[in-house]
């Protein structure tokens, strides 16, 4: 039995210069943010002997945010207080036959989300406060039960039939099949191919938070009136391990999905030049795509990974058929991890992101938001047994939102430094 519990406190301190208003000149708002989350998780795994087990689990989740917006030297400002929890019991029993593998298992969970925005204003009649339920005290909830049954046919050939059933008190219930084959004619090469029906359901930052970035021109509603998505959904993949420390991947992918939910790219309300954007239902899309990467071992001290993915979408509701929007075709990606003298360990990502298709406007010119290029990069070292130091740096390049550009889909936050120190207890001697 195992029961792990987790708090974590993030507080931040931001400021925003609107543009000038007339009469008023240069202003700031102060937009404070505090964020707890913690966290109860308890499973226990029973041994049945001969490679069966059953593993029980249960948690509970509680999240409770703050966000403020206060004029500088002036009384008027805003509160907004977000509060949700989670709690969640699943049950799986793996049970192993031979060359048969069964896996059944069902799980039941229920989120639980509140939002309320208390507001003082000021006029020339004088002072005054305002209290509105944002999101009322909502509850969303579901069960599943699901199957698996892996059938090793010959020593290089494996068939996994699979279903889930889930129940949604908003939604009803949906059956999602699947089939998936894996062939290894050879140690070093793996084929896979599989395929099935997807379903997913709205999530609550989706059906109804409200995400106040007036610094950076917009703000996010959530959109109660979603419908679930549901797809179809096919891929394979070939792993290959040519030598020893070389692993090479290659896959492939196509979706047909009904109500996607998606980012509206057009705004809902303009108003002080901020743009207020919501989720919507796509009614038909598709998309495709392939992956490559590759892992590499150099050296005992040095790993290197490196991948492409291209996809393709294709909204067809429109007339004309036009992509998806804010979906990059193109990604590049690389990582580096050494251990260098004196104990040090470095790890360095770095990201590419091309442009993506946004709308074609009323005047028929298509608008694109740009690509970018992120550098992760940190430094750690032990300083006792079970324990590390580590420094590091998210978003080296600094690529940023700009706050004039209408769907802008480049990072928030610019360049940010970071340390800390992590460890185990007890600690032991090595």
């Amino acid at each position: 039995m195992r029961l792990r519990a987790r708090w974590i406190h993030d507080e931040q301190d931001g400021i925003e210069q609107p543009p000038p208003l007339p009469g008023l000149g240069v202003y700031l708002i102060d937009v404070p943010e505090v964020t707890d989350r913690f966290t109860l998780h308890l499973t226990e795994t029973l041994d049945l002997g001969g490679g069966s087990s059953l593993r029980l689990a249960a948690g509970r989740q509680w999240a409770y945010r703050t966000s403020e917006r206060n004029l500088r030297g002036s009384p008027q400002s805003e509160l907004r207080e977000r509060t949700g929890t989670l709690q969640s019991y699943e049950a799986i029993a793996t049970i192993a036959q031979g060359r048969l593998t069964w896996v059944a298992g069902a799980r039941a969970e229920v989120e639980s989300l509140t939002q309320e925005l208390e507001r003082t204003t000021v006029s020339t009649s004088g002072v005054f406060e305002s209290t509105v339920d944002e999101v009322p005290d909502t509850e969303l909830g579901s069960a599943a039960v699901y199957g698996q049954l892996a059938w090793k046919l010959t020593d290089s050939l494996t068939l996994m039939p699979g279903v889930r059933g889930e129940y949604w008190p908003r939604y009803g219930a949906v059956l999602a099949p699947r089939l998936a084959v894996a062939y290894r004619p050879a140690p070093s090469l793996t084929l896979r191919i599989s395929g099935g029906r997807g379903f997913r359901a709205p999530s609550a930052k989706e059906l109804g938070f409200s995400f106040d970035h007036s610094g950076l021109g917009y703000k996010l509603e959530g959109n109660p009136g979603l419908a679930p998505e549901t797809s179809w959904g096919a891929n394979g993949d070939v792993t290959w391990s040519p030598r020893e420390g070389l692993t090479v991947r290659a896959g492939a992918f196509a979706n047909w999905v009904d109500d996607l939910i998606d980012f509206d790219p057009k705004p809902i309300d303009t108003s002080g030049g901020v743009d207020t954007y919501t989720y919507m239902n796509v009614a038909k899309a598709r998309t495709a795509g392939v992956e490559l990467s590759a892992t590499f071992q150099a050296a005992s001290w040095l790993r290197a990974e490196a991948g492409y993915a291209y996809l393709w979408t294709r909204d067809d509701t429109g007339n004309p058929r036009q992509p998806l929007s804010g979906k990059p075709p193109h990604t590049a990606q690389a990582a580096l991890r050494a251990d260098l003298p004196l104990q040090l360990e470095l790890v360095a990502r770095l990201r590419t992101i091309s442009s993506a298709f946004i709308e074609v406007d009323d005047r028929g010119v298509t608008r694109r938001a740009p690509g970018f290029t992120t550098l992760d990069a940190r430094l750690a070292r032990p300083l006792w047994p079970s324990s590390q130091a580590y420094v590091g740096v998210r978003n080296l390049l600094g690529a940023q939102k700009d706050p004039g550009r209408r769907n802008d889909h480049r990072p928030l936050e610019g360049r940010t430094v970071y340390l800390g120190v992590v460890a185990e207890l007890p600690w032991e001697d090595s």
